[in-house]
């Protein structure tokens, strides 16, 4: 969830003023009306100009950005015909040729308020982005009263490749950031969790880059880095709760120990980009950080709406002056009594409990266990001497050693799972069930947890809370068939038989050669 803050790709603007205006004046004016959205105000600037080279690459990178790859590419193609003697950059009018074939063969889906491109493999996201999407429009339109007017084109990126390539960042900044998704060139660019190893929180995800979109537009791309960062983590949970459900266990246990060992990253270090810092674990801290100073604004401000103020504020100001007209303090005054009130509060630390961490592949996605990377030498040391004694049907042995492993790092979620497996196999259920609903509420972005209990549940016969389950692991991983499969039986226990064939086809889109899936659905077919 990663807003690169950023620096314009200098290929897609004119190089040469117009009408006299201050070139880097001018670069930088066009450069905010074109992250912000303003396209139109761009085109009403241009329209009357001469028909100049770089009246050409300005009409393309407005075609760019409003997602006309095909038609940006035949501007720079026209331009270079009609003016063979000025440089026309060679590179830009290949990177828009290469997006408008990688989305050629792209679905297109609009919506109220959005346009959603996907790839063929990614359609099963059809079942839930819609209504995710207008949830998202409605209810953070709620917290900063802004609605756009223009549909917000989304972008769900079908290989990592294609997404550094896309979002122009490099190889070391997603491995060591985790970036899995970006606000850029007024689109919301994310990976398609069908690419991860467990999936991650897209739906969120969806929230967070669209608020940063509208924080782009409300300052008019003059928030900083940690403000624009802390801004979107605080809200990207508001399009599905009242309340923000930014402060995880995971963020408490960075904050304490960052508290504890003096080594909170400072605001300063997080700019240009959050991608820039050493690694996913920085990542994290940065972003629990951020975060909490955003709710610690929201608490102490005596100013109803201090976020929609502040940005509105530094629209015509900059931050810089905003901060001490709104706030009355400087950023780095505020930064400084975050920090005081920050080792003040009560944090408490949480061994194993894990933090979101991005990890890529290039095989078909399984069934949403979670990698043993988790936990500490001696804790990985009884889990890899469980897992033998499971392979051996060892059942107790097993259960003594994944116990010793709970005892060391009573919140790691691999370590509950696999615990919680073993107990129902020994016929503990209730303590199987009590170990994964713990394991829930301690890391609720952990979607092999939510399968299992789902799978208990569904096991009983209680429709209801198993699908409730179910929707929770789709919300991460949404490409596991068995899922899909099961939660249309609870609708259709339920008697929503429209669900119940609409979770049977997803499942049968990823698993093909599931016969009773397809049993089902040419039964209802003839009903």
């Amino acid at each position: 969830m990663i807003l690169l803050c950023i620096t314009l790709m200098v290929f897609l603007l004119p190089t040469q003023c117009l009408a006299h205006q201050d070139e880097e004046l001018f670069v930088n004016e066009v450069y905010k009306q074109l992250e912000c959205g303003e396209l139109n105000a761009i085109r009403e600037t241009i329209a009357d100009k001469q028909l100049t080279a770089q009246v050409y690459e300005l009409n393309a990178a407005v075609e760019f950005y409003s997602g006309n790859y095909r038609s940006a590419g035949e501007l720079l193609t026209h331009a270079k015909t009609l003016f063979p003697g000025t440089t026309v950059y060679d590179d830009t009018l290949g990177y828009y040729q290469k997006l408008e074939s990688l989305t050629s063969g792209m679905e297109e889906l609009t919506t109220t308020h959005f346009i959603v491109r996907l790839d063929k493999r990614d359609t099963v996201l059809k079942l839930y982005v819609v209504n995710a999407l207008e949830s998202v429009y409605k209810n953070i339109g709620k917290v900063f009263n802004y609605y756009p007017d223009d549909k917000v084109l989304v972008e769900f990126i079908p290989e990592k490749t294609e997404f550094l390539l896309r979002s122009t960042l490099t190889e070391k900044d997603v491995e060591n950031s985790g970036a899995i998704a970006i606000c850029k060139f007024n689109r919301l660019m994310l990976c398609s969790p069908r690419i991860t190893l467990t999936g991650y929180r897209w739906m969120d995800t969806l929230a967070h880059e669209y608020t940063h979109m509208v924080v782009n537009r409300l300052s008019r791309y003059n928030c900083p880095l940690w403000l624009h960062e802390g801004i979107a983590r605080y809200t990207d949970t508001l399009w599905r709760s009242e309340k923000s459900l930014y402060f995880q266990d995971a963020y408490e246990d960075k904050l304490a120990k960052a508290v504890k060992t003096g080594e909170l990253i400072s605001f300063e270090r997080m700019a240009p980009s959050l991608v820039k810092l050493k690694n996913q674990d920085e990542v994290g801290l940065a972003f629990a950080e951020v975060a909490n100073a955003v709710d610690y604004m929201i608490k102490t401000s005596t100013v109803t709406g201090i976020i929609g103020e502040l940005l509105l504020k530094a629209k015509v100001t900059g931050m810089r002056a905003a901060f001490p007209a709104v706030l009355g303090v400087t950023q780095e005054g505020f930064e400084a009594q975050w920090v005081e009130y920050l080792k003040k509060t009560k944090l408490q630390e949480h061994p194993g409990v894990a933090g979101d961490k991005i990890v890529f592949l290039d095989t078909k996605p399984g069934t949403g266990e979670e990698p043993e990377n988790l936990g500490g030498t001696d804790v990985r040391g009884h889990l890899r001497l469980g897992d033998k004694f499971v392979l051996r049907k060892l059942y107790p042995a097993a259960e003594q050693q994944y116990r010793a492993a709970e005892e060391l790092e009573p919140a790691n979620p691999v370590v509950l799972l696999k615990l919680a497996k073993v107990l129902a196999v020994n016929g503990n259920l209730e303590d199987a069930e009590k170990r994964v609903r713990f394991s829930i509420e301690r890391n609720p972005n952990h979607g092999g947890t939510y399968v299992f209990l789902g799978d208990i549940l569904f096991a009983q016969k209680k429709w209801s809370p198993a699908a409730e389950m179910y929707i929770e692991a789709l919300g991460i991983n949404p490409f596991n068939p068995f899922v899909h499969k099961n939660l249309g039986v609870c609708y259709y226990s339920l008697g929503n038989t429209v669900s119940a064939k609409n979770e049977w086809g997803a499942a049968l889109e990823l698993n093909p050669d599931d016969l009773e899936v397809q049993a089902i659905l040419n039964r209802l077919a003839k009903e």
